[in-house]
């Protein structure tokens, strides 16, 4: 036992990290009804302010400390309140989640553009002296960590019950429309809370990384912890938040030491806070996470339907798609392959974000789950048969992520999502089954496939085959109920529609979808490895959806297009990086727009042809009509 004890103080000290994070978590999602996905990037951001003000302009610790938490904190928390989130209020839940996605990405690319991938050493402003309480010993740093938690999570309670700002804030979360009526003034409310959920994300990164080091996925991903405790709180309760999040860290910490020498268990401490969540979302009953109404006066805008290509366009479309093979060759019929081959994966994503406004953040688990079974099959069976039952096994996991969360709500879906895309990461993939100690699984194409001309054009039909999927899906009754839940969910339940089972049935498609692609881009190359399927793959292809237009077949291709064929036109090393700041910065324009850029391009289109139409009309009413008829009467 006396062996654990130093995991036990470590695990402390990072809970109580985890617990500033929930905080800001918990307390951002109660005032203004938006669960911040990018709370670990803003941490990262804030980890890289204070990295940059102590080791470029050699500031003090200290000092660089307090800037990072009071000014950058604060700046951003008006930053996203005054210029992002109070933009989506007439939009649908998704937009939100997509928004947020799309800040995360944009910000690791701006860190990446700038700082480089490398791993920096961060310069501490507490001491690391060991000193011994009991028979455990602490570093100084960590008590003091745990003392600046337990004091932080105090003041707050402290200003909720004793300042007027905070009697407010507390009165806007428990009736946001009431709270206007006797003259508060909500907006300014959310803004505070927004300043303070973003200072507690920059505390937190600031007091990370000088233990675990600085990069763009560790602070992001452990601040994420933070989300498994602000959702074991139900999103209300902060001091259980704060107490469900030092808990997690001690947890997290004494599974480290017990599966130390266990290879296949090597994830499972980093994987553990998730699978709570996972947990807790399953189990969860009655209105524990009903979804938060939309502000007095605000009316939500219904999510519109899937609109397909005309058949001349979808003519022209696959008729230049046919010729691809007579006219590239080499590394260029590669790309158009991967192309037309991001069909079907952009198609199952549409049918998510586009038809029924369901975000889902593991599908890249989902393809590689995909390539893992078909793997195993494609020895043994027929490789379309193969490629079918890759598919289909890979259905249950999306059924026990939709029947779980999608009785919930949008944001516990993506949650859910969210903790199963780490899990199966850090739990699956290392296993033999999966991608193994090499990272990698193998499959060889069958002869009927082994040219380049064949594999384009086997591709290429089944993205055709996947669009005619998603079209068919959008006018049958169960797509034509999904778009009218975006108006009115209860009016369409009224009337004898199950919205939430359409929902799950639509999830399960693009689940088998996703996993038919994976196979199908192991096919492709015959080898992938593990890398290219991370959490942050499932974010970047979430948000490129969401900017180019979920809701459309010229959307999809628009997004195909920028994903895959537009970095092949450049040599750079850091295209990667700027495709992601241009994701991620179009998902953050675009997610009010109905249906992304596409979308805006036809409501811009129709604004300047109705225009021009009206203009040749106000020109034809001659001024002088809209005076008495008198003054033209003929005199006497």
């Amino acid at each position: 036992m006396t062996d654990l004890y130093p995991f036990i103080a470590v695990g402390i000290a990072t809970g109580a990290i985890y617990g500033i994070a929930g905080l800001g978590v918990v307390l951002t999602y109660k005032t203004s009804g938006v669960f911040n996905f990018a709370h670990g990037a803003i941490a990262m951001a804030g980890a890289y302010c204070y990295y940059t003000l102590t080791v470029t302009y050699g500031s003090p610790p200290w000092l660089a400390m307090l800037f990072t938490v009071v000014v950058f904190g604060a700046g951003m928390g008006v930053l996203l309140d005054k210029v992002l989130f109070r933009r989506l209020l007439a939009t649908n839940p998704a937009a939100a989640i997509a928004a947020s996605i799309g800040l995360l990405v944009f910000l690791r690319a701006v860190i990446l553009l700038t700082y480089g991938g490398d791993s920096k050493p961060v310069p501490d402003f507490l001491p690391r002296d060991i000193v011994s309480l009991g028979p455990v010993n602490f570093g100084v740093n960590q008590l003091i960590i745990v003392g600046l938690a337990a004091g932080t999570s105090l003041a707050l309670a402290v200003f909720f019950r004793a300042t007027l700002v905070g009697k407010a804030m507390r009165a806007v979360v428990d009736n946001r429309n009431s709270a206007e009526l006797v003259g508060i003034d909500s907006g300014g409310v959310v803004t505070i809370g927004w300043i303070i959920g973003c200072s507690f994300a920059a505390f937190s990164g600031v007091l990370l990384a000088p233990l675990v080091g600085l990069d763009t996925l560790t602070v992001p991903v452990l601040v994420m912890h933070a989300f498994a405790a602000a959702v074991m709180a139900g999103l209300v309760s902060m001091p259980v938040a704060f107490g469900a999040a030092v808990g997690l860290g001690v947890a997290e910490s004494v599974t480290t030491k017990l599966v130390a020498n266990i290879y296949s268990l090597s994830g499972l401490s980093q994987s553990l806070p998730f699978l709570v969540m996972f947990v807790v979302l399953f189990f969860a009953r009655g209105k524990l996470f009903a979804p938060r109404p939309a502000p007095s006066g605000v009316r939500v805008r219904g999510a519109g339907g899937w609109r397909s290509l005309s058949r001349p366009s979808a003519a022209v479309l696959f008729a230049a798609a046919a010729t691809v093979p007579l006219v590239a060759s080499g590394s260029r019929l590669v790309t158009l392959t991967n192309a037309v081959v991001f069909v079907t994966l952009f198609a199952s994503l549409n049918l998510l974000v586009g038809l029924s406004r369901q975000v889902s953040l593991c599908h890249a688990a989902f393809a590689a789950l995909g390539a893992m079974f078909f793997s195993h099959f494609s020895g043994d069976l027929p490789f379309p048969l193969a490629l079918l039952a890759a598919g289909i096994c890979v259905v249950p996991f999306g059924a026990v992520i939709a029947v779980s969360s999608i009785r919930l709500s949008g944001l516990f879906l993506a949650l859910a999502t969210f903790a199963l895309g780490l899990s199966v990461e850090n739990l699956i993939y290392p296993t033999n089954y999966a991608f193994g100690v090499a990272l990698s699984v193998q499959a060889q194409r069958p002869e009927l496939l082994r040219g380049d001309n064949a594999f384009y054009y086997f591709a290429l039909l089944v993205g055709v085959a996947a669009l005619t999927l998603v079209g068919l899906v959008a006018r049958s009754r169960m797509g034509r109920a999904l778009v009218a839940a975006g108006d009115s969910p209860t009016g369409v339940e009224s009337i004898g529609i199950d919205v939430q089972r359409a929902r799950i049935i639509v999830f399960c498609l693009s689940t088998g979808l996703a996993g038919i692609v994976g196979g199908i881009i192991l096919l492709q190359f015959e080898t992938i490895t593990s890398t290219s399927y991370t959490f942050l793959t499932s974010l970047i292809w979430v948000v490129a959806v969401v900017a180019a237009g979920p809701s459309s077949a010229s959307g999809l291709v628009l997004g195909v297009v920028l994903f895959t064929v537009v970095p092949s036109l450049t040599s750079s090393g850091q295209v990667a990086q700027w495709m992601e700041l241009g994701f991620g910065f179009g998902a953050i324009v675009l997610a009010q727009e109905a249906n992304g850029f596409d979308g805006l391009v036809r409501r811009l289109a129709t604004r300047a042809r109705d225009g021009i139409g009206a203009a040749p009309d106000r020109r034809r009413v001659p001024a002088r009509t809209m005076r008495p008829a008198s003054v033209w009467a003929p005199e006497a």
